[in-house]
């Protein structure tokens, strides 16, 4: 299975593709808690088969996630909700909802 990237964005995956809604802030913040444990815990089950990709999958994930702690956060030290990738900018939204499944999504990544 693929899903569409951004390669110089730390490889997000693009929040709710194809949702005209959502076609111009295209990184969302609560959007590493709909992806990342999830593929963590997937090489978790197949390391033993297949360490290489497991490290991998590791890897691109910490990518995303170190990306994001460092691109959607405000001046103030708040993290924003969403990024858009085709302008470089970060909305003025620190929608508490997504920065409660950032912290999920921080805390799976360290429990995987």
């Amino acid at each position: 299975m693929t899903h569409t990237v951004f390669p110089e964005k730390g490889g997000n995956f693009i929040h709710k593709m194809n949702n005209k809604n959502w076609s111009y802030w295209s990184i969302a913040l609560d959007g590493l808690y709909m992806s990342n444990p999830f593929i963590l815990e997937y090489a978790n089950i197949i390391e033993k088969d297949r360490p290489e990709e497991a490290e991998e999958i590791r890897n691109n994930t910490f990518n995303r996630i170190h990306w994001v702690s460092e691109n959607l956060v405000r001046d103030n030290g708040l993290y924003t909700h969403a990024y858009s990738a085709s302008s470089g900018a970060i909305n003025d939204i620190s929608w508490l909802r997504a920065i409660g499944w950032y912290a999920m999504a921080l805390s799976k990544v360290i429990d995987e």
